[in-house]
């Protein structure tokens, strides 16, 4: 389960930073880019902020609780 959340987050977020990568050139062209770009970095942020808490809140205490303090350094 870890590993699977970990990796579906990442993809996810690679989508997501190519999209915002190939957009930046349409945002000068259409008028409407400049709103959907907005709305996928407000996703990615949402994305990333939801990870971290996830990380936080199950992923490192797992580990703290499987890991020696010897593996954790």
């Amino acid at each position: 389960y870890i590993a699977d959340r970990c990796n579906l987050d990442d993809q996810i977020n690679k989508e997501l930073l190519q999209f915002l990568k190939d957009q930046k050139p349409e945002i000068r062209i259409h008028s409407n880019a400049l709103d959907i770009y907005d709305a996928t970095l407000r996703k990615f942020i949402s994305v990333e902020k939801d990870h971290i808490t996830w990380e936080d809140e199950v992923f490192f205490p797992q580990l703290k609780m499987l890991c020696t303090p010897e593996e954790l350094n």
